[in-house]
């Protein structure tokens, strides 16, 4: 009996000391996870002062939206009666320029027409780009086929005038 009673004892004295080593395992883990997490929040606080005083507070210009640039897809559908569409890769770094002038030189005549332009680059374009012969006839967008720079009036949601190349478009648009 008395082997009992020791036996006892010792399982009790056993629980108590896994508790108390439980809970001080528990006290230095919340320890050790507040350290880390300040830690982080301190490094990211000087991290963001460091990139604060190192960024350039001079303003770059006005954000500009430009309503003079649609997708090929809405070249028969804008509210115009009558416009015009130039279409040219924009990222073409030996022509987009020159393009581009010619864009904004017709744009501001007196009396011109509204004018669009066509980023044929773009991924929304590429299908209707073409390295065979172009569609000069086109009645709806899905049948639009172009090659290089080209120009189209547009009356009444279809193709009355197709222009190909740098001079005749110029030409057009003088």
């Amino acid at each position: 009996m008395a082997n009992k009673k020791n036996k006892k004892k010792e399982v009790k004295k056993e629980e108590v000391v896994t508790g108390d080593v439980s809970l001080k395992n528990t006290i230095v883990l919340i320890l050790c996870v507040i350290v880390v997490f300040l830690g982080f929040y301190l490094f990211t606080l000087n991290m963001t002062k460091d990139s604060k005083s190192n960024s350039s507070t001079e303003d770059t210009g006005e954000v500009e939206i430009s309503d003079d640039t649609i997708l090929l897809g809405q070249s028969l559908s804008v509210r115009d009666d009558d416009y015009y569409v130039l279409f040219y890769d924009f990222s073409d770094e030996d022509n987009s320029s020159t393009y581009y002038n010619l864009f904004t030189n017709y744009k501001t005549k007196e009396n011109s027409m509204p004018i669009y332009r066509v980023d044929i680059g773009s991924g929304f374009n590429k299908k209707y780009v073409t390295e065979e012969e172009s569609n000069k006839n086109p009645s709806t967008v899905e049948e639009f086929l172009i090659k290089g720079i080209t120009l189209m009036k547009i009356s009444n949601h279809g193709v009355v005038q197709y222009v190909e190349g740098e001079e005749d478009i110029t030409n057009t648009l003088s």
